[in-house]
C-alpha cells in the first residue's frame, strides 16, 4: 500500500502552521531580551535561592552528623563501662569463692 500523493495545498497548510510556530518562537526569543538581560536575572534569583537553601541544608547535616557521632560515642562509653563492671564482677566473684577456698586448702596443708 502506498500513501497517496500530498497536494500543493496540503503542503502550503504545512508551511503556514510552520511560519506561524516559527514567528511564535521567534517573539518569545525576542522577549527574552527586553530587558537586556536573556533571562540571566530570573536565572542569578533561582540559583541564589539555591545556594541559600544547600547551605542550609549543609549546616542542617552538619547538625545531625554531629548529633549522630556524639550518640554513638555515648554508647561507646556505655558499652566499655558495662563490660569493665561485668569483668570487676567476675573478677570478685571468682575472688568470693575461691578466697575462702584457698585459705581452707592453705589451712589444711599444715
Amino acid at each position: 500500500m502506498t500513501e497517496p500523493a500530498v497536494t500543493r495545498r496540503e503542503i502550503d497548510l504545512l508551511k503556514a502552521e510552520a511560519d506561524i510556530e516559527h514567528a511564535r518562537l521567534a517573539q518569545a526569543i525576542a522577549s527574552l531580551d527586553e530587558h537586556g538581560s536573556r533571562g540571566v536575572g530570573s536565572l542569578q534569583t533561582r540559583m541564589d535561592s539555591l545556594v541559600a537553601s544547600m547551605a542550609e541544608l549543609k549546616a542542617d547535616m552538619r547538625l545531625r552528623f554531629d548529633g549522630h557521632d556524639r550518640e554513638h560515642e555515648r554508647d561507646e562509653r556505655a558499652r566499655v563501662a558495662s563490660r569493665r563492671w561485668l569483668v570487676g564482677a567476675v573478677i570478685g566473684g571468682i575472688a568470693a569463692v575461691d578466697g575462702p577456698l584457698v585459705t581452707i586448702l592453705l589451712a589444711r596443708g599444715r
